[in-house]
């Protein structure tokens, strides 16, 4: 039977999609992911999210929007073209950033654009995607390892289309260099005493090591909150709305992890097993608890 475009997807045929990336059921996933609220009815849902950091989530989450393309909230999927937007929009511009993206309740005093987006509906959409962990962590640093993304940029200005990568709107150190063009890492946070702790702190694209957001920053520098600033010659008013894309690099994409650009300098921390940032699982949860948000491809 032929299904409309734009009509609300059941697991099965969502399922039957992503059957190449092993995620045998996708309910399971989703449960892990949103609990109950996933699940439940409306009001059930609500009656949960009282009681958890949970966004509220319909029966139906995946819509198809056809030719390939779905969304999940305001998360779209495009698997063509192996990648997913959101909106955001211009957070500041002047002093040290620590963050290139958060949530509305992340740490928006340093942070170049925020979002309203559930960061865990990115999670997801990556994890249909087919993310994989083809880039190393850092034992020096704590750089989590993880899926190579491209992060992109667009928005309107004077009536035009604009687009620019994530990094041409940032700027490094005292003499205000620009970022180093290229790739970020996805390693998707974790779970912590059961709450996915990119929800708990709303960390999404972090410049500064940190294993709660959902990616990370392999440059150069990536041990030092002091040397970010926005590139504010380059970046449209604040309140500027931005579509945000991170598109999943394939192997032959990948730039060689040994490049000076990726170079780890000496951590300035004494704990060379710990970043600065990283005080270890959140306040709220203790750290035997503590797992990793399992890889799409660990089942492989």
């Amino acid at each position: 039977m032929h299904r409309n475009n734009n009509q609300p997807t059941s697991f099965g045929p969502f399922r039957r999609l992503i059957a190449g990336r092993r995620l045998s059921n996708l309910k399971a996933l989703g449960a892990l992911l949103l609990g109950p609220a996933l699940l439940a009815s409306p009001a059930a849902a609500q009656k949960v999210n009282a009681k958890r950091t949970v966004a509220p989530a319909p029966e139906n989450l995946v819509v198809s929007e056809g030719k390939g393309k779905y969304r999940i909230g305001e998360v779209t999927i495009d698997t063509d073209r192996k990648e997913l937007s959101f909106p955001s929009k211009v957070n500041m511009l002047e002093e040290v950033i620590e963050y290139a993206i958060v949530g509305k309740t992340g740490k928006l005093h340093e942070s170049l654009l925020a979002t309203e987006v559930v960061p865990t509906r990115i999670h997801l959409a990556m994890l249909l995607l087919g993310k994989k962990d083809l880039w190393p962590g850092s034992d020096v640093t704590g750089l989590p390892g993880g899926q190579p993304i491209e992060v992109t940029i667009a928005w309107t200005e004077q009536d035009q289309e604009r687009t620019a990568r994530i990094e041409d709107w940032i700027v490094v150190g005292e003499e205000q260099l620009p970022a180093s063009r290229g790739l970020w890492v996805y390693n998707g946070s974790r779970i912590a005493q059961g709450r996915f702790t990119a929800d708990v702190n709303q960390s999404i694209l972090s410049l500064i090591v940190d294993r709660d957001a959902l990616a990370n920053n392999p440059r150069t520098g990536h041990e030092n909150d002091d040397i970010w600033f926005p590139a504010e010659a380059k970046i449209p008013p604040v309140g500027t709305p931005v579509q945000v894309t991170f598109r999943l690099l394939a192997q032959n994409e990948i730039p060689d992890p040994q490049a000076d650009q990726f170079r780890i300098t000496p951590p300035k921390f004494p704990d060379a097993s710990r970043p600065a940032n990283d005080a270890g699982p959140p306040s709220n949860s203790p750290a035997p608890g503590d797992r990793e948000v399992p890889p799409a491809n660990r089942k492989n």
